[in-house]
């Protein structure tokens, strides 16, 4: 969901040149950007177990990190072409809706040979 307003927000950007809207895309894109900060470490120790949440946390942390010093170098030179922020802003917003879609389809990795303990046999 957060996927998902994050790329509606940028919209904002993209539809008019006004003040308050980039305060409201600041404050929206933001908003949901801080709701999905806390839920990523989280499933990922759920799924991947905490005895290797710092290795997997840091090879995703470097990847995000590398993407936010290239993607403003690739914005630029997108500007510079076109003359305006139009497509690299529209990129921003596919890929957020990309996630959001991609998001539904995350599913737990299967523990093999591990008891399901959340289900009680009884007799």
């Amino acid at each position: 969901i957060c996927f998902l307003f994050q790329g509606s927000s940028i919209f904002l950007l993209l539809a008019t040149n006004e003040t308050w809207a980039f305060y409201l895309f600041g404050i929206l894109f933001g908003f949901f950007y801080s709701g999905s900060v806390p839920i990523f470490p989280a499933l990922l120790g759920r799924f991947f177990g905490l005895g290797s949440l710092g290795t997997i946390y840091g090879f995703f942390g470097t990847s995000y990190s590398i993407a936010a010093i290239v993607g403003p170098f690739i914005a630029g030179f997108v500007h510079d072409l076109t003359g305006a922020y139009f497509y690299p802003f529209l990129l921003a917003a596919f890929f957020c809706y990309v996630s959001a879609f991609l998001s539904f389809f995350i599913k737990p990795p299967e523990k093999k040979g591990l008891k399901d303990l959340s289900i009680m046999e009884t007799g």
